[in-house]
């Protein structure tokens, strides 16, 4: 199966999708800024893989993109996002 990556994994929506990801047979890749968090290390599963990065770097971004076959982004929108 592909490896899908998530924005946003660590959120109730982002973790939920993750889970289903995997439960489903996909390979995730669940994006945070923090590579210790515990929503995603206490999952344990050999088809996750936390990778650390920040939707401000676009560095990190393309890095993680890097071979995806697709990308789900979750995040909340801020007042100030909207025009």
């Amino acid at each position: 199966m592909k490896d899908i990556l998530v924005i946003g994994a660590t959120g109730k929506q982002g973790n939920a999708v993750v889970k289903q990801l995997l439960e489903d047979g996909w390979y995730v890749s669940a994006l945070t800024r923090n590579k210790n968090n515990r929503k995603l290390s206490d999952i344990g599963h050999p088809h996750l893989s936390i990778v650390e990065g920040d939707l401000s770097d676009s560095v990190s971004l393309q890095s993680a993109m890097k071979g995806k076959y697709g990308l789900y982004s979750i995040q909340p929108i801020v007042k100030d996002d909207v025009s």
